[in-house]
């Protein structure tokens, strides 16, 4: 991917350039929890991350060349500034509240709220989208995904235990 002439890339660049030290110490608490890595990735084997990615992608609209194409631009700056390759999916849904999120643990995906779109300029794009890219450099977008799915697993009604011992309370 060619740059434009106003961009730069910092060939080669570590997360740890760039993580705050209360980040590193986070992930690297995370890393120590025994088996969560391999919890992570069951859950994400489940399906869940699938059914999560299918949920968002049904009720937002792919961008590219063709389609808000300054937004895309600012996206793919942004990845090809921190030499990332290659550049996810770029999507924008509809919803009142600024916002954007990286998900997806093997392939990732952006995802880019309207609202945000309509109050930042490309410069300012390009900003959420470096942060967003950092995510993924990060290696955090394996641990925020199971997070999303989690939290979407919590909110759903509790079923009814079927024990005869639950059943008399």
């Amino acid at each position: 991917m060619a740059l434009p002439a106003e961009g730069y890339q910092l060939k080669g660049i570590s997360s740890r350039a760039y993580e705050h030290p209360a980040d590193r110490a986070a992930t690297a608490a995370l890393k120590t929890i025994p088996h969560l890595d391999s919890v992570v990735r069951k859950i994400i084997e489940f399906g869940y991350e699938r059914a999560l990615r299918r949920g968002i992608l049904g009720s937002s609209v792919r961008l590219g060349e063709d389609q808000l194409s300054h937004v895309w631009r600012a996206h793919a700056r942004a990845y090809a500034t921190l030499d990332l390759e290659p550049v996810p999916e770029l999507y924008l849904t509809q919803y009142p509240i600024a916002n954007a999120l990286t998900m997806g643990a093997g392939q990732p995906i952006v995802v880019v709220n309207s609202e945000l779109v309509q109050l930042l300029d490309s410069e300012q794009l390009r900003g959420v989208f470096a942060h967003e890219a950092g995510h993924v450099l990060s290696d955090h977008v394996l641990y925020s995904t199971a997070l999303v799915i989690l939290l979407r697993l919590s909110a759903l009604p509790a079923s009814p235990c079927p024990c005869s011992r639950c059943a008399r309370r």
